[in-house]
């Protein structure tokens, strides 16, 4: 099922935000209402629910009477990748800005966004907060060095023709860490931008929580297409810095597989052999850090990390 509401104006919008909702009936309402504004023929909103089997697409509905709002919905379950790619084909606007569903901006956001697009940005990085329970837990400063980049896709905003042919790739987890990498790399310009415009709120249901260390090798998957980029694409002067954010995410996921808890080793194991082989094949180098208590720490982890699988090898495993 699809409703569409057409903006009641011939104006092109200057931003479309895309809203991906699925399974979040008790966070939407305050999710939408965060990003209504007086702006409306400035903005575009478009929410799309991804086929949710709860009451998330009747909440949904109750905002189809705003004349910028446009509302699509899945007919079956297609995942995150799938729900941003349907809203960048549907957007009307010069610049694109994402935020899931259990998520908010924080107060006069779309004024401090729209605010700042110009002609001569092409991507703009602005700060977050990461809320639990309604309580701020750290605040992310942006930053416009790549290999220090935050991969989320939410915390920035896209002129559209920078990501035009650039998908999420469908079915992945971590679906945003090369297409935010590869923006960054495709603009002229970025901007950052000091202030925290998005609530990100953690829920122990939400996907990124609640899956199994083997969600881990999607990793692998999905950076590949930052690798292609680096080969077939990347100024000479660039591949420094993507080697060492290919490694910075390598590193970051063996560490979060080796703390996970009531996991087997040899399902531990499965997945840092293929982080291991996915960098020796990427030849990415071993600069995980520019600053050297870091990188010794990262590379005397990742190292270990690699040790595991080898023992475990030798001694038969799998």
């Amino acid at each position: 099922m699809q409703t569409k509401v057409t903006m009641r104006n011939n104006r092109q919008p200057v931003l479309s935000l895309i809203i991906a909702a699925y399974n979040v009936q008790d966070e939407i309402a305050a999710t939408l209402q965060s990003v209504l504004t007086k702006r409306r023929q400035e903005l575009e909103i478009i929410i799309i629910d991804d086929a949710s089997t709860d009451a998330t697409w009747a909440h949904c509905r109750r905002f189809a009477t705003h004349e910028n709002v446009i509302l699509h919905r899945h007919t079956f379950n297609r995942g995150l990748s799938e729900v941003r790619n349907t809203g960048m084909r549907m957007a009307t606007g010069e610049w694109l800005a994402f935020l899931d569903g259990d998520d908010q901006l924080t107060p006069g956001a779309i004024n401090q966004m729209v605010q700042t697009l110009d002609s001569t940005t092409d991507l703009v990085v602005f700060g977050f907060q990461k809320i639990r329970q309604g309580n701020v837990i750290q605040v992310f400063k942006p930053t416009n060095n790549l290999q220090h980049i935050y991969t989320g896709a939410w915390n920035k905003i896209y002129r559209r023709q920078l990501v035009r042919g650039l998908l999420f790739p469908p079915g992945r987890f971590f679906e945003d860490m090369a297409f935010t990498a590869i923006a960054f790399l495709r603009a002229s310009h970025v901007k950052v931008l000091e202030a925290q415009l998005v609530k990100y709120c953690v829920r122990d249901s939400s996907i990124t929580q609640s899956s199994t260390v083997a969600k881990h090798v999607d990793v692998v998957a999905v950076l590949q297409q930052l690798v292609d980029y680096r080969t077939d694409v990347a100024q000479p002067q660039d591949v420094p810095a993507i080697n060492m954010l290919l490694n910075k995410q390598l590193f970051s996921h063996m560490f979060q597989v080796l703390r996970y808890r009531q996991v087997s080793l040899k399902d531990k194991v499965g997945v840092l052999r293929r982080l291991c082989q996915a960098k020796r094949r990427w030849q990415t180098g071993w600069q995980f850090d520019d600053d050297w208590r870091r990188q010794c720490k990262d590379v005397l982890i990742w190292l270990a990390g690699c040790a595991l699988v080898s023992c475990w090898s030798a001694k038969g495993g799998e």
